[in-house]
């Protein structure tokens, strides 16, 4: 069950059966009365709607689309309000400065044995990153780009290997990244250790993040717990580094597609529709839902990315399969009808709310 806010009208597709009736519409839920394949039995069942709906026609009926599968529209304005993430509005990162500067106080601690990592009081800035395609976006902000001219440095380019990637903060700064946090590896000295590149807690040993190629610490934000005024936490989902990737590059570049990949393996992903409200069979609702389709078909991949404007990221082992297995598990709660948009397949993903 879907609702296409666009053109205000609830989507109910019901498939498997010989017979469907609706029965009643409210607010919330839909009765409906079906006769299945294997008996002559009439069957009863109240269905969840995505939301909070004002139903302006309700004398209408399911229509066969193909062969015991239906569907039925219901004209509908949705009371629910809900902060979207779609290509017109500011995406809120999760963990950011505006959030975290509101807070009396906060700890990150390690997610595997709750060790203490970042502690507030030993930090006396926090900065929000630029975009991650802040270097791209360098030819929007400026007519000419900006160069070094001094006795030394003659015409450096800021992109030359000496002055890129020269974001760095204060030993008591931390900068905030859609999915990690930098700082200096002396920040936090104390709480960790190092093993090659991999960044550890010192308490357990499990992995936080990476050193970068300019000796910063790069702490991935789902290997921990925030803890809000001591009380309670909260957790950073790693399929999120994935969905903000995609809804900036849509926002900032007006991209529909990224090519992920971890290792040898890789998923395409094309944002096809944002801010829908979604039901699945298993009455599982998401209000403010993206609708993605996806494939890891290499021929189909090449063959895409020759002909669209595609962005290409390497993710770590935790985004990736996080986004494989939720993408699968959304696909196979919609009606066998909805899996397949062609060769791709449909799935559903929302930001910052995710099945276990």
């Amino acid at each position: 069950m879907e609702f296409l806010s666009r053109i205000g009208c609830i989507l109910v597709i019901i498939e498997d059966v010989q017979e469907v009736r609706l029965l009643e519409v409210d607010e919330e839920t839909i009765s409906i009365e079906f006769q299945n394949m294997e008996s002559e039995v009439i069957y009863t069942m109240k269905m969840l709607l995505p939301g909070n709906f004002t139903i302006s026609d309700r004398n209408v009926s399911f229509k066969s689309i193909e062969q015991n599968v239906f569907q039925l529209r219901l004209k509908a304005k949705c009371n629910d309000i809900v902060p979207s993430s779609g290509f017109d509005n500011e995406i809120q990162e999760k963990w950011c400065k505006r959030g975290l500067s509101q807070l009396g106080h906060f700890t990150f601690n390690c997610i595997n044995c709750n060790n203490r990592i970042i502690s507030m009081e030993n930090f006396t800035r926090l900065n929000d990153m630029p975009s991650e395609h802040w270097e791209e976006l360098m030819d929007y902000w400026h007519c000419h780009k900006p160069s070094i001219n001094d006795a030394n440095e003659l015409g450096t380019s800021l992109y030359s290997g000496k002055f890129k990637h020269t974001l760095r903060p204060i030993k008591t700064e931390l900068l905030f990244g859609g999915s990690n946090i930098l700082c200096l590896p002396e920040s936090l000295e104390l709480e960790t250790t190092i093993n090659d590149k991999e960044i550890c807690c010192k308490g357990c040993g499990n992995e936080l993040g990476e050193r970068t190629k300019d000796n910063l610490f790069k702490i991935y934000k789902w290997n921990l717990k925030l803890y809000k005024n001591n009380e309670e936490y909260e957790t950073f989902d790693p399929i999120d580094d994935i969905l903000m990737s995609l809804l900036n590059f849509a926002k900032e570049q007006s991209g529909r597609y990224i090519s992920i990949s971890y290792k040898e393996t890789r998923l395409l992903l094309w944002l096809f529709n944002t801010g829908l409200h979604i039901t699945t069979s298993e009455s599982h609702t998401l209000k403010d839902a993206n609708k993605i389709l996806y494939t890891t078909d290499n021929e189909l991949i090449n063959a895409t990315i020759q002909n669209h404007n595609i962005e290409e990221i390497t993710v770590q082992s935790s985004p990736f399969q996080g986004c494989i297995s939720e993408l699968q598990q959304s696909n196979e709660a919609l009606p066998i009808s909805l899996q397949k948009f062609g060769k791709w397949s449909v799935g559903y993903l929302e930001l910052y709310n995710h099945s276990n």
